[in-house]
């Protein structure tokens, strides 16, 4: 607990002195001797606590020393140092963890995550001489998203950047001759990829392997998501678990033909040390990461108190890992995987001895017709021994699941069932298998590869076949969910997962209560009644902007697609609606092709397929949509909505130039949405008396660039606001400083999403702006 707290506080200085106050105190307190062991115990709980907060103070203040200082950030760095890991594909980039040994200017000794654009093929291990282009760590920061800047956090990167393709770039060692970790990593996988040959389950095959999960593709990784799979492509505790059941098994076999090997120790313990010892063998092939580290730590204090004969209980082993986890890394809470992993162990153990006793022996009497009467209970006995497991879990994990990923599969415990058998003992052990043959007798290991193939073919057809003939409400996403009944729903399953004596269920139901009321109260709509809300989004060197009235909602572009397998649309932007609360997208405007306006519609229009698209150039789209025109005007809630560009006479050859301009008004307030437009159609603009551009909030026309927000058109706009969206520390300089020096003169205060965040605007039904806020002030964490 007194690690968690520290997630929510600011002043880290502050908190420190706190925490040594309240130690300090404590420890005094403790040398007292209190007649009533209930007040030792407090003071005890308190020390604990507080020893919990300054341990997370200290880690993290340590780290944010070590964090690329302002006089740094975007200049060149010389530096020597070291590949961490596996390189991954990044678009037209390798990326890497850099370890920096020297560079000048002075930034040694830090981990950096760089992308580098050369030929050359990076391996793990080798020495380099960069030219290093750095920034702070930074991400895009709305509601619903992903903290990428506490990702990079936790994992001790210091900045991130590109490596300048420069002269004085060079391999300086490739370290051939010595097979490090990550070197025997990266020859498994180039093994195993030629071995695949191209197959399209190459990525789940190096996911169960190496724990590499760069190869798998976006549809397959829905398809594991709607089916409730997916923690069955990620080693974590059940990979790492499975492993230690079968080692234990396997050496035990072995012990039990070899009995002489058992003179000096039990055959049990022995058994449990080469669980342990194969256990660590496939969490360091699987790279370490955070979720076998913390698996691994959870085997190793139960097998370790059981080797060493320490007789604690389970309850205590269990807390005993949960410290040791958040102990090596404070950072481990914000993660999903740490909640998934200890609800379900907790569950599992907290039911494992309230079962123990409902078994079903089988009886044969004659009397009663023989064993084929008494065999029907002990299979329906033996199938409700295996499913029950199953529905704890999943009843356990609906609330984090929900929290995290913000979708459950209703299906879910139902596949694992099966899937869990299958790849647990079938599919990990053959992966295994085949990656030491294909080292030790190639042609047969290429052979079980092509085996492993088939059966991954043929579990995506089981998953897709089940998800084909299963309703629709059988995923169910959290927008879809009444608090009020989610929560009731959660008490339910939160009475029936712990048994009975553990706590009296008087005392239990108002308990849990407290604890979910919360999730019952609904939350109020983002906008006012007949007013209107403005979210600009956060979506780097891009736009996306929410427009909310009181029963409408507009999405003005979509960010960008970054990669293949990764757009904005989906990862940022539908995430961000769905925590605004936005249920339905009434319409979509794509203001005009550039990526980074135009690139994250897939995405927005997988989560809102029924939402109308409006756009320059409908014929550029698949999907039905209709033409942006000047003189178009609809009015919502008594909002008036109107495009002031293009006009209907066609459009010009340079795309920017053909943007849709929407003006948005209710009252006395107005905002202005000028796309990309740039200096000739702004004077085509502002010379036109039919074109009203008067604004209360101006979004800088091409995220600030020189090319836009001339004098005339400021002139006629005289925005009271002005927001760049733009990307931090761009390679374009937006917002150019000539043109914030433009803004200036009219006295328009700035704001930029860069900086920001997420930028919300509250309008009440008379146009009088109510609220302005960022969502970087709003959620200030320590680590941005």
């Amino acid at each position: 607990m007194g690690i968690s707290i520290v997630y929510f506080l600011v002043d880290l200085q502050f908190s420190g002195g706190m925490a040594v106050l309240v130690l300090t105190s404590s420890v005094a307190l403790l040398s007292v001797n209190f007649r009533r062991h209930a007040v030792r115990r407090a003071f005890f709980l308190l020390l604990a606590f507080s020893f919990g907060v300054l341990w997370h103070v200290v880690w993290a203040k340590y780290l944010l020393e070590k964090r690329l200082p302002d006089e740094l950030e975007g200049i060149d760095l010389l530096t020597r140092g070291y590949v961490l890991d596996i390189p991954s594909r990044n678009g037209l980039a390798q990326q890497f963890r850099y370890r920096i040994l020297e560079s000048d200017p002075e930034f040694n000794n830090r981990t950096v995550l760089v992308n580098y654009y050369g030929e050359q093929t990076v391996e793990p291990d080798q020495s380099w001489q960069l030219l290093l282009r750095l920034n702070k760590a930074h991400g895009f920061y709305n509601p619903g998203g992903n903290d990428y800047e506490a990702w990079l956090f936790q994992r001790r990167i210091a900045a991130k950047g590109y490596v300048r393709l420069n002269e004085d770039n060079r391999l300086l060692s490739s370290k051939e001759g010595i097979l490090s970790l990550n070197r025997i990593r990266a020859i498994l996988k180039n093994k195993i990829v030629a071995a695949m040959s191209g197959s399209a389950n190459t990525g789940a095959v190096l996911a169960l392997s190496l724990g590499d999960r760069s190869m798998i593709d976006a549809s397959a990784w829905d398809l594991y998501g709607k089916t409730g799979t997916t923690h069955l492509f990620v080693v974590s505790g059940l990979h790492i678990g499975l492993i230690a059941g079968f080692a234990y098994s396997l050496t035990s076999l072995l012990l039990r033909l070899i009995p002489s090997l058992c003179l000096f120790c039990a055959r049990q313990k022995i058994a449990a040390g080469g669980a342990l010892c194969f256990s660590a063998i496939y969490s360091l092939l699987a790279g370490f990461t955070m979720p076998t580290q913390r698996a691994l730590i959870m085997l190793s204090v139960f097998m370790l108190s059981y080797l060493f004969n320490r007789n604690s209980p389970m309850s205590f082993r269990y807390m005993l890992s949960m410290a040791v986890v958040l102990s090596i890394n404070p950072m481990s809470a914000l993660n999903g995987g740490f909640w998934f992993s200890f609800l379900a162990v907790g569950v599992l153990l907290l039911r494992g001895g309230a079962k123990s006793n409902e078994r079903v022996p089988l009886k044969l009497n004659s009397e009663s017709g023989g064993a084929e009467d008494s065999m029907l209970p002990f299979l329906l006995g033996k199938a409700a021994s295996m499913v029950r497991p199953q529905m704890f879990v999943f009843l356990a994990l609906i609330l984090p699941l929900l929290f995290f990923t913000s979708r459950i599969s209703l299906i879910s415990p139902l596949v694992n069932i099966i899937a869990i058998p299958v790849l647990g003992l079938l599919i990990v052990p053959l992966c295994l298998i085949s990656m030491t043959l294909l080292l030790t007798l190639p042609d047969i290991g290429k052979l079980l590869y092509k085996v492993l193939g088939n059966l991954l073919d043929l579990f995506g057809v089981f998953l897709d076949t089940l998800l084909s003939i299963c309703p629709s409400w059988s995923v169910i996403e959290i927008y879809k969910v009444l608090p009020a009944v989610f929560s009731s729903g959660i008490l339910l399953v939160l009475l029936g997962i712990i048994p009975k004596g553990i706590l009296s269920r008087r005392f239990l139901i108002p308990l849990l209560a407290a604890l979910l009321l919360p999730f019952a109260i609904p939350k109020p709509l983002a906008s006012f009644s007949d007013g209107l809300d403005i979210h600009i989004l956060d979506v780097g060197q891009g736009l996306s902007v929410l427009i909310r009235t009181q029963n409408h909602s507009l999405l003005f572009d979509t960010g960008a697609r970054l990669s293949e397998t990764f757009d904005l649309g989906e990862a940022v932007v539908a995430p961000a609606l769905t925590a605004l609360g936005v249920n339905h997208l009434d319409s979509i405007v794509v203001s005009h092709a550039d990526n980074d306006h135009s690139g994250g519609l897939e995405g927005v229009l997988f989560r809102f397929p029924s939402a109308q698209l409006l756009t320059n150039k409908p014929s550029r789209y698949s999907v039905s949509s209709k033409p942006c025109r000047k003189g178009n005007k609809w009015s919502w809630d008594n909002v008036e909505f109107e495009f002031l560009h293009p006009d209907s006479q066609g459009l010009v050859q340079k795309e920017n130039n053909n943007s849709c301009v929407l003006k948005v008004s209710i009252g006395k307030f107005a905002l202005l949405l000028p796309g990309d437009i740039e200096a000739s159609i702004e004077r085509q603009l502002s010379r036109s008396s039919s074109a009203d551009l008067s604004s209360t909030v101006l979004v800088a026309a091409h995220h600030g660039s020189q090319t836009s927000s001339t004098y005339p058109f400021l002139k006629k706009a005289e925005p009271r606001y002005v927001v760049y969206s733009a990307g931090y520390r761009n390679s374009f300089s937006h917002p150019h400083i000539n043109v914030q020096s433009r803004f200036q003169e009219f006295g328009s205060e700035a704001s930029n999403t860069a900086n920001s965040g997420m930028i919300s605007f509250s309008v009440s039904e008379f146009g009088d702006i109510t609220s302005i806020s960022s969502y970087r002030d709003e959620k200030p964490r320590y680590w941005h």
